[in-house]
C-alpha cells in the first residue's frame, strides 16, 4: 500500500541538520579520573554539604550513556535515571547542573538526540525509547510532548558559555518546535493544554472526575503550558535578536497570550494563576503549576507579591521542605508526598528559585535555597542516596520517588549551591562573573567554569558580618569582570587579570 504523509513539513525543518548527522561514538568518561577538572567547592564546615557534592557527580557519571547500535541517538548523553528512556524535561534538568562538568563530557550534547529525532513539521516527542531511540507515543496523543523547555536549556547554555555557534545549530529545531506547539497545543482562544503527563506532573487531580488525569487534557486550558508557551517565546526572541532571526510570530502570539493569561487564568480569591476549565471557571486546586508566571513579565507587582505570598505561607507552599507540588491546605495533598500530590521536586523548585531571581528577590531564593539543600543533604546521609522526590514534611524521600535519580536529583546539590548558595554566575558572552555574597564562613570553588574554555580560582575568607566588605582571592586564566555585590547592596565591577592572583 501506498504511504501517506500525514503532516506538512516545516520550512524550519529543513534548516535541522541534526538528523543527517552520523552518531558519535566517543569514550564514556569515569567519575574518578573526571573529578579534577570538576569545580570543587569548598565550605567550613559544611563537610556533608560537600561530600554530597560529590556524591551527585558519582551518580551523574554512572547515569552516562552512549548510543546503542542501530539507535536513532546520535550523541552520548546522560540518562534520565528512572526506567531507561530519554525524558525531554528530565534531561533539561539535568543540563542545568551538568553545564558545569562541560570541559569533561558534553551534556549539552544530550539533547542533540531530540532534535536529531523531530519529525518533518517540527513535533518532538518528550520520552524516547532508550533503545531505540524511537518516539513513546504519537504525535497528536495529548500526553506526547511538553514540557516545552528545551529552549530555556539552550538559552542557559549559551549565557554561560558564550557559544553563538550552538545556539545558531538548535535555533531552527527549536522554532519549529515552538510553532508545531502553537499550532497543535492551543484552543480557539490562544491558550495550551496539556495532560497529567504532557505536563511532566502526571497524577495532579486537575482534569475532574471525567477526565483521566494521566493522559487527558479535560478540555481545559493548562497554566503550566500556557506560561511556558509565554516563557519560551521570549527565550526565542532573544536568540532571534543574537543570530538576526525573525520571530514577529512569537512577538505577536506573546502579546495575546499576555492579555489571555493575565484576564482569564488569575484568580484573585488564590492569589495565583490556575486552570481555566472548559465551563469558563477557575480551577481552585493550587498548585505549582502557576509559579512559572515568576519567570516571565506576566504579573503585576501587585499580583507577583500575592503569588511571593502564597510562597511564603506555612498553610501553603511554605512547607518544612519547601515547595510542595499542592498546597498543603489543599483535600489533595499529602505530607508523605504522594508522588505530584504533595512530593518537593527539583525541577519546579529549581524554577521557583530563578522566577525569585527574575523577581529581584535573591534574598528569598537564599533562603529557601538553603533549606532545600539542608534537607535533600539530611535525607541522603540517611538513606544514601539522591531522590526523584521528597515529603514535604520531614527529612525523607516521597512516598513514590525512586532512588539514586541523577537524574534532575543533581540540581540541588550541584546547581543550587553553585547558584543559590555561594552566589556565582558566569556570563560567557561579556566575561563577567558575577558574585553575589550572602555566606559569611570561609567557602569558595576551585576549578569554577568560566566562558567557552577559562577556569577560575575563587575563595572567600570568614568575617563577621553579612555588611562586612569580603575579603577574596581569585585567580582567572582568562581576563574577566568581576561583579561583585554582598550584604544586600548594589553590584560593583572589578578587572581581574589573567593569570595574576588578584585579592580584595
Amino acid at each position: 500500500m501506498p504511504h501517506y504523509r500525514t503532516y506538512t513539513g516545516s520550512p524550519l525543518y529543513e534548516r535541522n541538520h541534526f538528523p543527517g548527522r552520523s552518531r558519535q561514538q566517543s569514550e564514556i568518561p569515569g567519575f574518578e579520573e573526571s573529578r579534577s577538572a570538576l569545580p570543587a567547592p569548598f565550605w567550613d564546615g559544611r563537610e556533608a554539604v560537600i561530600d554530597g557534592y560529590w556524591r551527585a557527580w558519582e551518580l551523574a557519571f554512572k547515569n552516562l550513556r552512549s548510543p546503542k547500535p542501530g539507535s536513532r541517538f546520535i550523541t552520548p548523553y546522560i540518562d534520565t535515571a528512572f526506567n531507561g528512556n530519554l525524558f525531554m524535561w528530565d534531561s533539561v534538568f539535568c543540563l542545568m547542573y551538568g553545564r558545569y562538568g562541560r570541559r569533561v563530557f558534553d551534556f549539552q550534547g544530550t539533547l542533540d538526540n531530540f532534535y536529531a529525532v523531530q519529525h518533518e513539521d517540527g513535533f518532538i516527542c518528550r520520552e524516547l525509547n532508550g533503545e531505540s531511540g524511537e518516539d513513546a507515543f504519537a504525535r497528536l496523543d495529548p500526553a506526547s510532548t511538553g514540557p516545552e523547555l528545551l529552549a530555556w536549556s539552550e538559552w542557559e547554555y549559551y549565557r554561560t558559555t558564550g557559544d553563538r555557534r550552538r545556539l545558531a545549530a538548535v535555533f531552527p529545531a527549536l522554532l519549529a518546535y515552538r510553532r508545531w506547539m502553537s499550532r497543535w497545543r492551543t484552543w480557539p482562544s490562544g491558550g495550551y493544554f496539556s495532560s497529567g503527563w504532557g505536563c511532566g506532573m502526571d497524577n495532579q487531580p486537575r482534569t475532574g472526575e471525567d477526565y483521566h488525569p494521566w493522559w487527558d487534557h479535560g478540555h481545559m486550558t493548562w497554566v503550566d503550558a500556557t506560561l511556558q508557551a509565554y516563557f519560551v517565546s521570549s527565550l526565542l526572541q532573544k536568540f532571534g535578536a543574537v543570530l538576526g532571526e525573525d520571530t514577529e510570530r512569537e512577538q505577536l502570539e506573546n502579546r495575546k497570550l499576555k492579555r489571555l493569561i493575565n484576564r482569564r487564568l488569575w484568580n484573585r480569591r488564590l492569589g495565583l494563576y490556575t486552570d481555566l476549565r472548559p465551563d469558563g471557571t477557575l480551577s481552585d486546586l493550587e498548585t505549582v503549576a502557576g509559579f512559572w508566571a515568576l519567570l516571565t513579565d506576566i504579573p503585576t507587582p501587585r499580583r507577583r507579591n500575592r503569588m511571593l505570598s502564597a510562597l511564603l505561607d506555612e498553610n501553603r507552599f511554605n512547607t518544612p521542605h519547601p515547595f510542595p507540588a499542592l498546597a498543603a491546605r489543599s483535600p489533595h495533598y499529602s505530607p508523605e508526598g504522594e508522588y505530584w500530590c504533595g512530593g518537593v521536586w527539583p525541577p519546579t523548585n529549581y524554577m521557583i528559585l530563578k522566577g525569585l531571581r527574575y523577581c529581584d528577590r535573591p534574598d528569598l531564593a537564599r533562603d529557601f535555597a538553603a533549606r532545600m539543600l539542608a534537607q535533600v543533604t539530611q535525607t541522603a546521609e540517611v538513606t544514601g542516596t539522591y531522590w526523584e522526590n521528597y515529603a514535604p514534611v520531614g527529612t525523607a524521600p516521597g512516598n513514590q520517588s525512586v532512588a539514586g535519580c541523577v537524574g534532575w536529583g543533581g540540581v540541588t546539590p550541584i546547581a543550587v549551591l553553585l547558584e543559590e548558595l555561594f552566589g556565582l554566575s558566569g556570563d560567557g558572552r561579556e566575561s563577567v562573573l558575577e558574585w553575589d555574597i550572602s555566606l559569611t564562613e570561609g567557602f569558595g570553588v576551585r576549578n569554577y567554569p568560566f566562558g567557552n574554555a577559562g577556569s577560575v580560582d575563587l575563595e572567600h575568607r570568614p568575617r563577621s558580618l553579612q555588611t562586612e566588605q569580603p575579603r577574596l582571592r581569585i585567580q582567572s586564566d582568562t581576563d574577566l569582570t568581576l561583579r561583585l555585590r554582598y550584604g544586600g547592596r548594589g553590584f560593583h565591577d572589578y578587572s581581574i587579570p589573567a593569570g595574576k592572583e588578584w585579592t580584595l
